[in-house]
């Protein structure tokens, strides 16, 4: 098994299939007013008509709720499961999704200890008066019932309710499942994975790997610069965590991006795909608010930090790719027992030669060598006498078999490949061109999102089209 080369070759070569889709989405479920201290204090004085503010007397609401929890979970008659610490709440509902064979309803309910954000009044006293007064507002471990459920359209859910007061709740809905929700309905043929899709008969989704070890490239180079990733400014002051760690847990690795309370994870499902997951925890990181109706905001952002991570892992990853294509213009070429010499990059008479390349672009029959010689001999402020024939014969030559022309057949001409085109231009107008170099190879893939890239294909496209119109084979 070898390992590829670059990412820009195991995304033209190896995805078999890729899709898009905002994967866990939690809703939270409140009352907005009271989730400020001022709404608080407002609903026990104003509408619960208490002289000072005391979460006492919603200490009865606290207990009929729960009590109407326990007599729903009885009355439907589903399992009630104590969760315990560290134990995970997805290995539990697989068991129970293998045993349910209705298209919907619950499957069991759960209660557990967590942290949650409360209101209670504490006593407490002023230091500069010692006179007492209500403090409202904290933090505490709290029990939350969670209700784990499938719906038709949904798959697996689960809403989670805080017991304690103002009783908040949240919704957890799974994108991935929904689409396999709906492939079933529309009766198109899936190979499921655990959060996933690895196959489909209609593919519009999932980016899958053919060979496990070929997704391992992904993770032997890392993004250096998260502010890159998530398009935002980032500077010594920008309050957060900002960092990429890879983790290799035995042999299969996963790569963490942080910034600020939002990450990304990148790993392998089942050692079978490449999953990239982008999670916002808090949609201020990214300038972006906390309704609902942002929802579509935060979901082009979301899938925009994942493309611009893999636009970045290959400018910055496959800078081998560039460096072994500037390496080897720079050394002489040995090609079926005959040697090329090299095109060095600071050599003047070879930036000529490449410059001299350059003004053949738009010559449709091609160049020959004496048209080559007097481009040539002018650009290094020669007489095109003073070159000979046989001294342009050996340039061509080692031009050729840098495959950066091939001649015309049947004829004494010769044409620029596709490699000289775009490394004639590059070579010839920037100094910084290893990184860059990349960009332009055969490697790259068409639909690379780097500019550049996309200019060259543009290039090439049009001159070959106006080759075609004026009915000379390209």
């Amino acid at each position: 098994m070898t390992l590829s080369q670059s990412v820009c070759e195991v995304l033209r070569a190896h995805v078999v299939l890729e899709s898009e889709c905002i994967d866990r989405m939690y809703l939270n479920v409140y009352v907005p007013q009271l989730q400020r201290v001022g709404g608080v204090v407002w609903y026990l004085r104003g509408h619960l008509g208490q002289r000072f503010a005391s979460t006492a007397t919603v200490a009865p609401k606290t207990v009929a709720f729960v009590a109407s929890i326990e007599k729903f979970v009885a009355e439907q008659g589903v399992d009630l499961v104590s969760f315990g610490r560290h134990q995970r709440k997805d290995d539990i509902t697989q068991q129970y999704l293998q045993r349910f064979d209705a298209d919907e309803g619950i499957l069991y309910g759960c209660r557990a200890q967590e942290k949650a954000r409360v209101v209670r009044t504490e006593r407490r006293c002023c230091a500069r008066t010692g006179m007492g007064y209500p403090w409202v507002d904290g933090s505490a471990m709290v029990s939350h019932y969670y209700f784990y459920c499938v719906d038709d359209d949904f798959g697996p859910f689960f809403l989670k309710f805080c017991s304690y007061f103002p009783y908040n709740a949240k919704l957890c809905i799974n994108g991935n499942e929904y689409a396999k929700c709906q492939l079933r309905k529309r009766g198109i043929a899936f190979e499921a994975l655990d959060n996933g899709i690895l196959s489909c008969e209609d593919p519009k989704a999932l980016q899958v790997l053919d060979r496990l070890m070929t997704g391992r490239i992904f993770f032997l180079g890392r993004t250096g610069q998260v502010q890159l990733i998530f398009d935002r400014r980032v500077n010594r002051r920008t309050p957060g965590r900002f960092r990429t760690r890879v983790i290799t847990e035995g042999v299969t690795p996963s790569l963490h991006v942080d910034y600020k309370r939002s990450r990304i994870k990148r790993y392998h499902n089942e050692g079978q795909s490449l999953r990239t997951e982008t999670t916002i925890n808090d949609t201020r990181d990214v300038g972006v608010g906390r309704l609902l109706r942002n929802l579509p905001e935060l979901r082009r952002i979301g899938f925009a930090v994942n493309r611009r991570m893999l636009e970045i892992e290959q400018l910055s990853h496959d800078r081998a790719l560039g460096e072994d294509a500037f390496q080897g213009l720079q050394r002489a070429r040995h090609v079926d027992g005959q040697r090329a010499p090299a095109l060095r990059f600071a050599d003047p008479k070879d930036q000529a030669l490449l410059r001299a390349l350059v003004m053949f672009i738009f010559v449709a029959r091609g160049f020959t060598n004496q048209d080559l010689r007097q481009a040539y001999a002018v650009l290094l402020g020669l007489h095109p006498g003073e070159i000979g024939p046989g001294r342009m014969s050996y340039e061509l030559r080692c031009l050729r078999l840098h495959g950066l022309i091939q001649p015309v057949p049947k004829t004494h001409r010769y044409r620029l490949t596709k490699l000289g085109l775009q490394t004639a231009l590059f070579y010839t107008r920037v100094y910084s061109l290893r990184p860059g170099l990349a960009l332009v190879s055969p490697q790259a893939p068409a639909e690379s999102p780097a500019s550049l890239q996309r200019s060259f294909r543009t290039a090439e496209r049009a001159v070959n089209t106006w080759r075609d119109q004026v009915k000379i084979a390209a």
